[in-house]
């Protein structure tokens, strides 16, 4: 069976226009171009309505790039089909009327015979005129089989539209308990996975694209759909400028980062992939009402180790941090990657060599 594969929606309701790019299955390869769908003087809406059908009755086939209409579809039928145990949108919406002839028995076992009389009542169109006959139906039951057909379209619409508008902002990532981060291969559903992160972490996406995803890996991969977190407390003005003063007297004002770490051979900024890192910032910060500006990592043997320099929101604190600092000493929170049970407060010692910081004991 040929379909059309979709590669964009354009709703242009000024315009009273649907454009679809699509192209069809049976060339090779794909070969893509743009056309109207139901073309014509259709009210908009029912163009609408006609498109959620086609979608539904496989003729258009949604491609990658359409991640938030197929989230709101599958969306969409997950609900109907838990509220109802059933829903077939294109079965339950196909014209049921019945088609009628004029007189000619030949073709009474597929049509209903009616006279000539019959159709100057008005109640029958025309539906396709051949060489040898012509059929009609009737002008009420067709009704009928369309108000039937747009009141269940109409009441999928409002579901769909509830989901089409749904506001996921962010980026997101997968992760299995089961596999670690996943990075996907395609969308088919194959994936790289690492328990340690080395794979998956770097890959990130939208909601949408990350839910089409999850669902064609699969249930039984234990994949859930996490937000890349981004940092949250909002230190006070005191405490911003508090901490540029101290990385320019530790010399780390040159960079154009929104937060500074000292590897170990060179100075970085924080990445949006270092979600485990990012959180603990998080819990950190709100936790203490204390603004982190820099971080020391490294490896020990104690475990993996970030020393997050941080300004406190306690200004009599201020002139004896500094004083400490003066002295390559600081408190700073210790988060142990490897046992994050040993992670704490504590006065650390520091070294500078150029713009790097590393730390001493």
């Amino acid at each position: 069976m040929s379909y059309n594969k979709v590669k964009n929606i354009s709703l242009k309701k000024k315009e009273n226009k649907i454009m679809v790019c699509n192209a069809s299955s049976n060339v090779v390869p794909s070969t893509y171009y743009n056309s109207e769908f139901m073309s014509g003087d259709t009210d908009f809406h029912i163009k609408e309505l006609e498109l959620l059908r086609a979608l539904n009755g496989g003729g258009l086939v949604l491609n990658d790039s359409c991640y938030k209409w197929r989230y709101a579809i599958s969306k969409t039928n997950e609900e109907l089909y838990n509220s109802k145990n059933t829903w077939k949108i294109y079965e339950d919406t196909t014209l049921q009327y019945k088609t009628y002839v004029i007189g000619d028995t030949k073709w009474s076992n597929d049509y209903i015979v009616i006279t000539a009389e019959d159709l100057k009542s008005g109640d029958y169109e025309e539906t396709y005129k051949g060489e040898t006959y012509t059929t009609y139906r009737n002008k009420q039951e067709y009704k009928e089989q369309l108000d039937k057909r747009y009141e269940i379209l109409e009441n999928y619409y409002k579901v769909f539209m509830k989901y089409f508008k749904e506001e996921h902002n962010g980026k997101y990532y997968l992760y299995s308990q089961k596999y670690g981060y996943i990075k996907p291969k395609g969308t088919k559903g194959s994936f790289y996975y690492s328990t340690f992160g080395s794979l998956g972490v770097k890959y990130v996406m939208d909601y949408y694209k990350a839910y089409c995803i999850a669902e064609n890996i699969g249930e039984d991969r234990q994949v859930e759909i996490k937000q890349v977190p981004t940092r949250e407390y909002t230190p006070t003005q005191e405490q911003i400028e508090e901490s540029k003063k101290r990385l320019t007297a530790l010399g780390l004002d040159n960079y154009n980062y929104d937060l500074t770490i000292s590897e170990r051979y060179n100075v970085v900024g924080l990445k949006e992939t270092d979600f485990d890192l990012i959180e603990q910032i998080n819990e950190f910060e709100k936790k203490y009402n204390a603004y982190v500006y820099h971080i020391i990592h490294g490896n020990t043997n104690l475990g993996e180790l970030y020393n997050m320099f941080y300004v406190s929101n306690e200004k009599e604190e201020w002139k004896s941090d500094n004083s400490l600092l003066e002295q390559n000493e600081t408190y700073a929170y210790v988060y142990n990657k490897t046992d994050s049970v040993c992670s704490e407060i504590g006065l650390i010692g520091f070294e500078k060599n150029g713009n790097l910081l590393t730390r001493t004991f």
